[in-house]
């Protein structure tokens, strides 16, 4: 097994791009028995999984008096536990019993090809403001003593693991690095030298969840950065922001959204791990980090934390942990990519309709030598003027100066390809994701099927048939604010057909199938908006309306919708003879005609 490296944006095993999906074991060797552990690892391995993180130190227990827990067997990792450093023990006096248990794990995911990605020390160690430790009784505290400490610490992992080749390291755990009234970054420094002096095994930091980073204090230091984007929903992700800085390096999300957590926003399934994990992918990642609920802690039905409820054996079956692999599939069968938001065309619709769109609607794009893709996180969207749910967001793609394309779509949650067909390039192209799950990819090749594609995705049909000329699709969607000699008509267009639009625009007469005639129709000018006030209209009159655009093809028009203008109410006025008369009335309210006899009250 090679060790792993990184070159620019990207990861390398033995010269060759390493994309890495790893999982949170956080809790292995203390929940674990090595008879487990090997159960684990070969399901991970089986989902696609090449990297677990595991913490040396554990953060189990921290709210209590017991320190650091034993490993199944009994053993502790450093002697001379007592109260005065928290039961943890004293780091510069190994337990031998406990190492040896490390090495035996680490041997284990050797044969397996996996790395473990080892934390010396969970965060709340060092960290001396954390609600979860005693700041009297750190074991790595900021002083020069805790300092020299952490140095020691790392240098003897350093020579420990220095011939383990599937070895990476990870500092932080949790925890910002400074902060308002500490300061932990000399700490940190220390181990980053301590783990240096024996080995060049790569390494990060694992920072708190939110906007600090990895890059926040040690990007000069790190091999690749890293972030946690938290357990929310929609969570910003920070890894467009690290992946433009210099020098480049690879960026990971290394604990996005927990499947199963119960957090500030509900629960979190399988799908918002798949935006998570997309999105940070499509934006730089050069891989992703999943974690389950149930299955980082390794709950044993007992003493649960965040809610765990599921056995850990059971949990390793949660849809997102297969899932995250199909995204691994899909990057190696396209690779080279670099993100390409500009694919997305911009300035067509708000909040996800069409455009970029914000928060649960963002869509992200990333381009290879022959490929574009565009991940659409929600399909299911109702909107203000479409009360279809599955005409959820589509995307407008910008390929001006590449070729002609064949296109298809991927559905992340089944690991399918649906096909689309051959197009001609005109430029912009619009696209509906079909309705078959939350979120789905749209893939662009260029001049042919990009590949190879893993055995078990659906592959397009090699000769397909030649694209036909096909006109737009457009729709008329509602007419509103009608007055007596206005109205406003909102459209929509579908699909551009086989070509670019040449022509778009609606057309209004009072006879129904009305077409675009001289003095009866006008162009979009503000393409692409969809709404027009039409001017000019008579009082009273029913009116009839369509949307039409033109391609190449031809010229295609939408639905007919009609509507009436309002009109004055009318009196007739009295006689001279004051005789009380009644009288027809007709009344327009809210494009409403009423009709009715009144009998006016007149005076003199």
């Amino acid at each position: 097994m090679k060790p792993l490296k990184t070159n620019g944006h990207n990861f390398t095993q033995d010269g060759k791009p390493f994309f890495w999906l790893a999982d949170t074991g956080w809790l292995m060797l203390y929940q674990l028995t090595i008879d487990e552990i090997n159960l684990y690892l070969d399901d991970r391995k089986a989902k696609g999984f090449n990297v677990i993180q595991v913490m040396l130190l554990s953060s189990r227990n921290e709210k209590s008096d017991k320190g650091i827990p034993a490993t199944q067997a009994g053993h502790y990792p450093f002697l001379n536990r007592m109260p005065s450093n928290g039961w943890n023990g004293n780091p510069l006096q190994p337990n031998e019993l406990f190492w040896q248990w490390v090495d035996q794990v680490v041997q284990l995911a050797e044969s397996k090809e996996m790395y473990l990605c080892l934390l010396p020390v969970w965060g709340h160690h060092v960290y001396p403001q954390d609600g979860w430790a005693n700041p009297s009784n750190l074991m790595f505290p900021t002083d020069s003593t805790g300092i020299s400490r952490a140095k020691v610490y790392c240098q003897w992992l350093s020579e420990r693991y220095r011939d383990f080749d599937n070895v990476v390291w990870m500092l932080g755990g949790d925890r910002l690095a400074m902060g308002t009234g500490y300061d932990c970054r000399p700490v940190w420094k220390a181990m980053f030298q301590g783990l240096r002096t024996y080995s060049n095994q790569i390494i990060t930091y694992h920072p708190q969840g939110g906007p600090n980073r990895s890059s926040t204090w040690f990007h000069d230091v790190v091999d690749f950065n890293a972030y946690q984007s938290g357990h929310g929903k929609d969570r910003q992700q920070w890894t467009a922001e690290d992946y433009r800085l210099q020098p480049t390096k690879p960026v990971i999300d290394a604990e996005c959204c927990y499947e199963n957590l119960d957090w500030e926003d509900g629960v979190l399934m399988a799908h918002d791990v798949r935006k998570a994990s997309y999105r940070s992918v499509f934006e730089g990642g050069a891989g992703v980090t999943y974690g389950e609920l149930n299955v980082f802690q390794f709950y044993q039905n007992t003493d649960p934390w965040f809610g765990a409820n599921n056995f850990w054996k059971n949990a390793l079956q949660t849809p997102g942990a297969t899932q995250v692999g199909y995204l691994k599939q899909l990057m190696q069968a396209y690779p080279g990519g670099v993100p390409d938001q500009k694919l997305i065309y911009e300035g067509w619709g708000d909040d996800g309709w069409h455009s970029v769109g914000v928060g649960k609607y963002r869509k992200v794009g990333m381009s290879g030598p022959k490929w574009s893709m565009v991940y659409i996180p929600e399909i299911q969207r109702k909107h203000e003027s479409n009360s279809d749910y599955s005409m959820g967001p589509s995307v407008i793609v910008n390929l001006h100066g590449k070729g002609d394309f064949y296109a298809k779509w991927f559905i992340p949650a089944l690991n399918i390809f649906a096909n689309i067909g051959n197009f001609i390039n005109v430029g912009y192209h619009l696209f509906i994701p079909p309705a078959l799950t939350p979120d789905t990819v749209l893939i662009i090749e260029f001049g042919g099927t990009v590949g190879p594609i893993e055995p078990d995705l659906v592959e397009p049909d090699p000769t397909p048939d030649p694209p036909v000329g096909l006109k737009p699709t457009v729709v008329t969607v509602e007419v509103t604010e009608v007055g007596k000699t206005s109205a406003k008509v909102k459209s929509r267009i579908e699909s551009f057909g086989t070509s670019d639009l040449t022509d778009l625009g609606i057309c209004w007469g009072t006879e129904p199938n009305v077409i675009a005639k001289e003095g009866s129709f006008m162009h979009q000018s503000l393409f692409p908006a969809f709404t027009n006030i039409i001017n000019g209209l008579q009082p009273g009159v029913k009116y009839y309306v369509r949307t039409f655009a033109d391609n190449k093809s031809g010229r295609a028009y939408s639905n007919e919708l009609s509507f009436t203008t309002q009109t004055d109410v009318i009196v007739t006025p009295p006689d001279p003879d004051p005789v009380i008369k009644t009288m027809e009335v007709t009344v327009t309210f809210e494009g409403v005609i009423y009709h009715g006899t009144i009998k006016p009250k007149i005076e003199k």
